[in-house]
């Protein structure tokens, strides 16, 4: 019995043993690319092409210099310039695999989509559908689903990938993720700009996508643009890509929104309509706002405001069309005032500012929601994903047809409700000796 016992114990440790070694030998770095051997490609743009379907460009990083140089380089698609971190290649093919393929044919290094941080597709591409694309990318097995989506304006992707010039950042990439995490603090950036999200609401039934929409800086100079009468202002976020009036920095811009029905862009909408989407979806985390001074109409009153809880959202489907309510909750700060002597830390003028606010929110989301009934008739506004729980079954709520008839059809209210706790390290307005005196 002993000996039997002994025997077992043993066949065990042998047992032990052998899977021991053999799962050493299925250890190492097997799959690994050699850095010195691999061109990582960090954008990639697509266009409609000229000679063949479509034009894929991509810039590809040099490590060894983003590691070691002070800035990045511009990108041309000849020659690369002495110590620049990264260059741009385009080539036409058929189709985006095939291009990718061919492309891979002349550059020096073996091609990845590992460390890929955002896809530029030009607008005319955009207007024709880019599911195409996309199919592909999703079965890609390099390709990440926290790509950033991007839609240019004027520019073709090509043109925006050769120009960027990152100022501040060395790492193209780097510059990339920092650009899209400025969304957590502007209301004018999509909250969600990603293919997971973009995908999946193109191919789901109660939503439609928005991605960024960028181009570059605009060639008339600053200053010499159409004047404004000095007592009107321009909000900040009233801008599209390309068009804000300013000077130095990387020549792309990020403002606004590419609004898409399924995978076909219909439609763009501008910053102070991407802060209402933002709103009424509840993905906004804090963004500042500029508003008339209530007291001193041309005078303006800076504010911060964030989220104070999600969106509620009143549903009633018992009607011939649904009907939708909808409150944004929202507290701040006071950060700024041009006027002096008006202290609106007392209730009553607080309570004006309140208002102000609140109105103007209200114009940005009536405004939005107008457009994506009417103009886009695309559930941007995300409203799709709450109506639906009000049915029982799939098949009930695919019977129902929200995005082709339901939406468009809809009566959609908004309301803001602002709240002001904080004014910053004043405690109170004094107005200026000469005006007591007076």
């Amino acid at each position: 019995m002993e000996n039997q016992f002994r025997t077992l114990w043993l066949r065990r440790i042998a047992l032990l043993l052998i899977l021991s070694f053999s799962c050493s030998g299925l250890t190492g770095c097997w799959d690994y690319d050699e850095i010195d051997e691999t061109g990582y490609v960090l954008f990639l743009g697509l266009d409609r092409g000229v000679e063949n379907r479509v034009t894929l460009t991509a810039q590809i990083a040099v490590p060894g210099r983003i590691s070691s140089n002070g800035g990045g380089g511009g990108g041309g698609s000849d020659t690369p310039i002495k110590g620049q971190a990264f260059q741009v290649v385009s080539v036409e093919a058929p189709t985006f695999t095939g291009a990718f393929n061919m492309m891979t044919s002349f550059v020096d290094r073996r091609l990845s989509l590992k460390h890929t941080k955002s896809v530029i597709f030009s607008e005319e591409l955009a207007r024709e559908g880019i599911m195409t694309y996309l199919s592909v990318m999703a079965r890609f097995p390099e390709f990440r689903r926290s790509v950033f989506i991007s839609v240019t304006r004027k520019n073709s992707a090509k043109e925006y990938l050769e120009k960027l010039t990152p100022t501040l950042e060395a790492n193209p990439a780097k510059n990339s993720e920092l650009a899209a995490g400025a969304a957590n603090f502007l209301g004018s950036i999509p909250a969600e700009p990603y293919f997971h999200y973009f995908y999946n609401d193109a191919k789901s039934t109660d939503s439609d996508p928005t991605c960024f929409l960028a181009d570059l800086q605009r060639l008339i100079p600053q200053g010499a643009g159409p004047s404004v009468n000095p007592d009107e202002w321009i909000g900040e976020g009233s801008y599209y890509p390309g068009e804000l009036p300013r000077s130095g920095g990387n020549p792309r811009e990020f403002i606004g929104g590419a609004v898409f029905r399924d995978d076909r862009m219909v439609g763009e909408i501008n910053g102070n309509e991407m802060t209402a989407l933002k709103l009424i979806r509840g993905t906004m985390k804090t963004f500042t706002l500029s508003v008339p001074d209530p007291l001193m109409p041309d005078k303006m009153i800076g504010v911060n405001l964030q989220i104070r809880k999600p969106p509620q959202k009143q549903i009633d489907l018992s009607g011939s069309v649904p009907r939708l309510h909808i409150t944004v909750y929202l507290e701040g700060s006071l950060i700024g005032m041009q006027s002096s002597g008006i202290s609106y830390e007392n209730p009553n003028n607080r309570q004006l500012v309140e208002e102000t606010i609140n109105q103007q929110l209200n114009e940005y989301m009536e405004t939005l929601v107008d457009r994506a009934q009417h103009e886009f008739q695309a559930d941007i506004l995300h409203l799709g994903k709450t109506v639906k729980h009000q049915f029982r079954t799939q098949q009930e709520w695919v019977a129902y047809d929200w995005l082709n008839t339901r939406f468009p059809q809809a009566e959609i209210t908004v309301e803001a409700r602002t709240k002001l706790r904080r004014f910053g390290l004043l405690r109170k307005n004094a107005p200026l000796s000469r005006e007591v005196s007076s």
